[in-house]
């Protein structure tokens, strides 16, 4: 696993191109997994970081360029458009900070409620 981050008793881990959840209460993995191989446009390709904030799962999604945010609370997806070499992410809950592979830094301040929705 290239990155592992712990929330609410479960450990998301990115696994290749997926993100899976680990249960620390039953020792195994959950259903829920993000990944490359669904249909779905939340689809990751080549994740590379995750954070948390609160209920919410931000994935920097190199591949498709992108960061993805998934609210557990509310079960949806977001994607935050984002520049290519996406590597890591920092964010404050209003802030999210991408570093990519050239080391530049890009900021976006915007309220989470306010990003497009996708289904």
């Amino acid at each position: 696993y290239s990155k592992l981050t712990y929330f609410d008793g479960f450990v998301y881990a990115i696994d290749g191109s997926s993100v899976r959840q680990y249960s620390i209460e039953k020792e195994t993995f959950t259903d829920f997994e993000i990944c490359a191989s669904s249909a779905s446009e939340n689809r990751l390709n080549g994740a590379t970081d995750s954070t948390l904030h609160g209920d919410l799962v931000l994935t920097a999604d190199a591949g498709n360029n992108r960061i993805s945010v998934y609210s557990r609370k509310n079960q949806t997806y977001r994607i935050i458009p984002s520049v290519e070499g996406l590597l890591r992410l920092a964010t404050d809950g209003e802030t999210v900070t991408a570093i990519t592979a050239a080391r530049k830094t890009r900021t976006t301040r915007q309220s989470f409620t306010s990003l497009k929705t996708a289904r």
